[in-house]
């Protein structure tokens, strides 16, 4: 189940965001079906989450969804440690 973000865009705009549960477990290493794991590891690597919806939003024709997973972020240094 994603995790929902909310974000805005350059313009102000309100985007519905969200991150897949393998996004956040395989990237910023959260534990699986683990909701405190999961949302503690959004809050630590918000930004990145953030910066890869902005630019997933971007190259989406400006989408008004954005839902973000796994593959976003390969090719990508981990954000876990």
């Amino acid at each position: 189940m994603p995790v929902p973000i909310e974000a805005s865009s350059d313009s102000g705009m309100s985007v519905a965001c969200a991150i897949s549960e393998a996004a956040l477990v395989g990237h910023f290493g959260a534990l699986a079906d683990n909701p405190t794991s999961l949302i503690d590891a959004f809050r630590r690597y918000r930004p990145a989450i953030e910066t890869a919806a902005s630019r997933k939003y971007d190259a989406t024709a400006k989408s008004k969804t954005v839902i973000l997973d796994a593959a976003d972020f390969s090719g990508a240094t981990s954000g876990a440690s």
